[in-house]
C-alpha cells in the first residue's frame, strides 16, 4: 500500500488568497514535502510551482484529488476524473454533496469526504490528541496509520 507522500496529489481549488482553505492546503502539503500539483482555471503560479487550469493539463496523472471547491464544482470533477482515470477522490468538508460523492462511488472511485485532509493526517494541531498509533509497513520506514486506506510518512 501506498502512502500519501508517495501519491501524486492535484488540489482542485488552489487559491492565491491566502485566508482561502484553498491556499492554506496546498501550503501545507508543499511544506510537507507532498507530490503536489495545484489546479484553477485562473492558472499561474502560487508558491512557485505551476498551477493548472484543468486536469487534463496536468503533466501526471494523479492517484488523489482533493478538492477544495462549492459542491456543485465537485460534482463536475468527478466527471471529469472518471473521464481521465483518476481513482481516487478527497472531498473536503464544504465541497462534498451526496450527488458527488454517490457519483463517485458508482464509477468505482475511493472517496473520502466529511474530515479535512490536513486534520485526518496529523498535519494541523487541532488533531495531535486524536492520532493514531504507529505502524512500520518497510523496514526502516516508519508511517502513520490514519485510516484504514491511508498512511502517512513519518518526518524523522
Amino acid at each position: 500500500m501506498r502512502t500519501l507522500h508517495e501519491k501524486e496529489i492535484a488540489v482542485v481549488g488552489v487559491s492565491k488568497v491566502e485566508t482561502k482553505y484553498g491556499y492554506k492546503i496546498f501550503k501545507e502539503l508543499v511544506k510537507h514535502d507532498f507530490k503536489v500539483c495545484g489546479v484553477n482555471p485562473s492558472g499561474g503560479e502560487i508558491l512557485g510551482k505551476k498551477i493548472y487550469r484543468n486536469l487534463r493539463e496536468l503533466e501526471r496523472l494523479p492517484d488523489l484529488v482533493i478538492t477544495v471547491v462549492p459542491p456543485p464544482v465537485t460534482e463536475k470533477i468527478v466527471e471529469e476524473c472518471r473521464r481521465i482515470g483518476i481513482k481516487e477522490i478527497w472531498m473536503q468538508p464544504g465541497s462534498e454533496s451526496e450527488a458527488a460523492i454517490t457519483k463517485a462511488r458508482s464509477y468505482g472511485m475511493l472517496v473520502t469526504s466529511r474530515v479535512c485532509f490536513l486534520v485526518r493526517t496529523g498535519i494541523w494541531p487541532e488533531a495531535k490528541t486524536n492520532t493514531p498509533s504507529s505502524v512500520t509497513h518497510k523496514p526502516g520506514h516508519l508511517y502513520r496509520k490514519i485510516d484504514s486506506r491511508h498512511f502517512i510518512k513519518k518526518k524523522t
